[in-house]
């Protein structure tokens, strides 16, 4: 079986967080996957904003993970 070079998990060479902005407070949830080298302190898997409006799981790939919104259309990429 061959792997797709693009559908690496952050474990393996991209070792960047998944992070939204909440339109309602303007914090942002940024979550590292569990496996992944994360700075001291991160959080590792469900993290969310500072209002609790949305909540943000990183899937281990690169800018992919779940949103989960309070508030329908609330939650914003960053980069």
């Amino acid at each position: 079986m061959t792997r797709n070079p693009e559908h690496r998990p952050t474990h393996h060479g991209n070792n960047k967080p998944f992070r939204m902005k909440c339109t309602l407070c303007g914090s942002i949830a940024e979550s590292w996957h569990y496996a992944a080298k994360a700075p001291k302190g991160a959080t590792k898997g469900m993290a969310s904003c500072a209002c609790g409006n949305i909540t943000v799981d990183s899937l281990g790939y690169k800018n992919l993970g779940r949103v989960f919104e309070k508030q329908p259309g609330t939650a914003e990429g960053v980069e």
